[in-house]
């Protein structure tokens, strides 16, 4: 999709079945992620019609976010619901090096605790329930490095810098109706991507956020 002309370029069919939630380009290749853990993998610039696939090892059942991070060189991988036989009160996030065998490591532990005592102190009479934050995407900022984590749920953003929670901003529901991917230009320009409704009354969107020191 070219965001200029804001036209569809290509279309590549690389599988039949599968709740498929977020890709990331490495490369000439593109790297589609199943909920389940699961990476498609192919060349999209000279595509033969040729698929890999691959098992990302975690300890979750249901993984929405995927981004290749530019300056480690690693991938990231947010999980939306707690890990298995684990208290639900935490969200992981995952990164792992492409190679013929993948290692997975915890690069952030989300605790919705320290979310709920953040918003609370920052927002004061913003809620009066408990906020579930569950990860649907996640990104690193080019030039501070920190990750960037939205939740659909709630419609948050989150950011984190060295593995700790630094900020959060509640999104509109006005402006966001599902908050489901995030990705940033190389110049710090922020893109948000927010799902429709399905059965047509609102268009999915991605909105586009200027970065002030580019100005």
């Amino acid at each position: 999709y070219n965001l200029q002309n804001e036209e569809i370029e290509g279309i590549h069919r690389f599988t039949d079945k599968g709740d498929f939630e977020d890709l990331a380009i490495v490369g000439d290749f593109v790297y589609i992620l199943r909920s389940d853990g699961t990476l498609f993998y192919f060349n999209h610039k000279q595509y033969n019609g040729k698929v890999e696939q691959v098992m990302v090892p975690s300890n979750c059942m249901n993984i929405e976010g995927l981004f290749y991070d530019q300056q480690s060189k690693t991938i990231l991988m947010a999980c939306k619901d707690e890990p298995v036989n684990a208290k639900g009160n935490k969200r992981l996030i995952y990164n792992f090096s492409l190679g013929e065998k993948i290692k997975s490591e915890i690069a952030i532990t989300i605790n919705l605790n320290e979310i709920n005592d953040f918003i609370e102190k920052k927002y004061v009479g913003l809620t009066r329930n408990k906020v579930f934050f569950n990860p649907s995407a996640i990104a690193t900022h080019p030039i501070t490095g920190e990750q960037y984590v939205l939740s659909a749920d709630n419609r948050m953003l989150a950011i984190y810098h060295d593995s700790q929670l630094k900020d959060i901003y509640p999104l509109p529901s006005e402006i966001f109706y599902k908050p489901e991917g995030i990705d940033f230009t190389a110049s710090g320009d922020l893109l948000i991507s927010s799902e429709g409704i399905k059965k047509g009354e609102l268009d999915g969107q991605i909105l586009h956020f200027t970065n002030k020191s580019n100005r």
